[in-house]
């Protein structure tokens, strides 16, 4: 992370409450997983997220379904779904399926490795960014210091995929305006006397056929900042043949 200290020129300017019952599933049978199962691909639910009109899908199962579509409408009963709605991961209904099915969770997410390993031609990844902020005083004023962030939602996918991420300062900032961020959280801090869009760009790894990938954030000063999510779409390179032999090699 770039935190240079404060002697620095400043800018000029739940799901769980519909899904209670499952504390109360006591074995794994078919009837039961039934009750967690994505209607898109009929299997136990991966990555469950649940829609503005209470359906639960797999993460992946309902951005393909959006991709297909014109239209932003839920696959099962074709309501309207916002144009601002996320669809974030439940992370505590993924960890309850977890602990009812563990060899079927485990068996879900090997077999999306393999199809990914042996050339899923894209690969979709989760990343948070935003800001924090907080006044301070420096030099007899009252200024902003910010911390810029950008993250993915798992620290080994960011370095499988990802290079490094440029971020590009505004021109009243002095010294260079671009900083080459390599570890992961991608993180910046400076002060500001008030806020301006910061552009991060996202640099791959060989194995991503994608080119960069420019992201611009408005740094917001209100409160404590801001959060954000987006799932973005990268292309990987197709394995060669000795990948895949000792893909075969490594497995019992």
């Amino acid at each position: 992370m770039d935190k240079n200290n404060d002697d620095i020129e400043i800018n000029s300017f739940s799901f769980l409450d519909d899904k209670n019952n499952i504390d109360n599933k006591e074995n794994n049978s078919n009837d039961e997983i039934d009750h967690h199962t994505c209607p898109i691909c009929i299997h136990l639910l991966l990555n469950p997220i649940l829609t503005p009109c209470k359906h639960s899908f797999c993460l992946n199962c309902y951005l393909e379904c959006s991709e297909l579509s014109s239209k932003r409408i839920c696959p099962i009963c074709r309501s309207p779904i916002p144009s601002t709605f996320e669809p974030n991961i439940d992370k505590l209904y993924t960890q309850k399926l977890k602990e009812l099915y563990p060899d079927e969770i485990k068996d879900r997410e090997k077999y999306l490795e393999e199809l990914n390993f042996l050339g899923k031609e894209f690969l979709r990844l989760r990343i948070n960014f935003g800001n924090t902020c907080e006044l301070v005083e420096h030099k007899g004023n009252t200024v902003f210091r910010w911390l810029a962030h950008l993250k993915l939602e798992r620290d080994e996918d960011a370095k499988k995929y990802i290079d490094y991420v440029l971020f590009e300062l505004h021109p009243t900032y002095p010294g260079d305006k671009f900083l080459k961020i390599t570890g992961h959280p991608y993180e910046v801090q400076r002060l500001a006397r008030g806020p301006f869009t910061l552009h991060m760009t996202i640099y791959f790894t060989s194995i991503v056929e994608s080119p960069p990938l420019k992201i611009d954030h408005f740094l917001v000063f209100d409160g404590d900042g801001i959060t954000k999510n987006r799932t973005i779409k990268i292309k990987l390179k197709p394995p060669t043949k000795s990948m895949k032999f000792l893909k075969m090699l490594s497995e019992p």
